[in-house]
């Protein structure tokens, strides 16, 4: 660290690489952002557009240098795990882009690494920090809902021209856009589960040899009595985008999330008291609901940041301040490595459910 500040390395320009590197640049107690990228031409095409002068072609030499503390991966799925723990390995703290793993045995790799090493590592779902989740988990700490009886997440995507890795990726390999606000918002971690597959995908696009283009499972979740439904689809599925949707069902208050991006969220309340005689059913109120500005929900610190940023997706600028803040602080991270292996064998784990006909999985990591 330089005078108590951070110095960080954003490994992967692509999609959303350089909404990061501007998030960390925003940011009270990063000293100077580095920028990682193999094509040359969008390397420096970002470096010019965010002022930034320390620039690499490959992750080998920002693991050399010594200028840098942590580093950010917003690299292809195939290469987080090794990546992660050549990152640690190298004495710097980690940040990584979902899913942390596609098996458990790289899940455990990981978490030996960052055992091992000392180092922070931390899991970057974007959607724990969404205008959303940040105000339900409120609401929910605030004991708004009453007793919660269900929660359901989705996430719907056409991946039909996206990088090859993703043609046919089992869905619950990454249905954390569903699945973590919820587990964020209530502090659950998943005990186990069961799935089922659902629609056929061409022999073709089988290369992970799975046959579906759908999954839904149903997590069971320590010390909550309610379970998780979580769907997922990238393939061969006609809807438009649907991520970070969440709905959580309780006996006072329920939130459901738009089913059409740009409307707003809905919000059912249960009318209190005793019942009177001979009414059938308790009235419920319903409302749209304006959400609060990203300004009024994120820590002191970094509300005049987000308040003024143009930065397009803000969920950057908290969920690199709080993995910046566990470095500064020398605490675990919102989503630290067991956090990030349970919900990362939640999805494997529910995957193999769903090769096996919806037997019930053991999910690791749920203590």
């Amino acid at each position: 660290m330089t005078a108590g500040k951070i110095r960080i390395a954003v490994v992967g320009l692509g999609n959303f690489g350089q909404t990061w590197a501007a998030a960390y640049a925003a940011l009270p107690d990063v000293a100077y952002v580095g920028i990682c990228e193999p094509d040359e031409r969008l390397l420096n095409t970002v470096g010019n557009k965010l002022g930034i002068e320390r620039r690499h072609g490959d992750l080998a030499s920002v693991l050399a240098s010594d200028e840098y503390d942590a580093v950010h991966l917003v690299t292809p799925i195939p290469l987080h795990v090794e990546q992660s723990i050549a990152v640690m390995k190298s004495g710097k703290h980690c940040a990584c882009a979902i899913p942390m793993a596609l098996s458990l045995e790289d899940v455990n790799r990981v978490v030996a690494t960052k055992t091992e090493t000392g180092q922070t590592y931390m899991l970057m779902e974007t959607e724990i920090a969404s205008a959303a989740c940040l105000y339900v988990r409120r609401l929910y700490r605030d004991g708004a809902f009453g007793d919660l009886q269900l929660m359901r997440g989705v996430h719907y995507q056409n991946m039909e021209g996206w990088p090859d890795y993703w043609r046919g990726l089992p869905p619950m390999y990454y249905c954390y856009h569903g699945l973590g606000p919820l587990l964020h918002v209530t502090g659950c971690t998943v005990a186990g589960v069961q799935c089922r597959g659902s629609g056929t995908l061409p022999e073709e696009e089988r290369q992970y040899g799975s046959p579906y283009t759908t999954e839904s499972a149903v997590f069971e979740l320590t010390g909550l009595d309610a379970v998780c439904e979580i769907t997922a689809s990238f393939h061969r599925f006609a809807r438009s985008f649907l991520s970070d949707r969440f709905y959580l069902y309780g006996s006072r208050l329920s939130f459901e999330s738009p089913q059409i991006a740009g409307e707003d969220p809905v919000v059912f309340e249960a009318e209190a008291g005793v019942l009177p005689d001979g009414q059938r059913g308790r009235k419920v109120s319903v409302k749209r609901m304006d959400l609060p500005p990203m300004a009024d929900l994120v820590p002191d610190a970094i509300a005049e940041v987000v308040r003024t940023s143009r930065i397009r997706r803000q969920t950057g600028i908290p969920m690199a301040h709080e993995f910046v803040r566990s470095i500064v602080e020398h605490r675990p991270p919102a989503v630290d490595v067991f956090t990030a292996a349970n919900w990362t064998a939640a999805g494997v784990c529910a995957h193999e459910s769903a090769m096996c006909n919806g037997e019930r999985v053991a999910v690791p990591y749920c203590e």
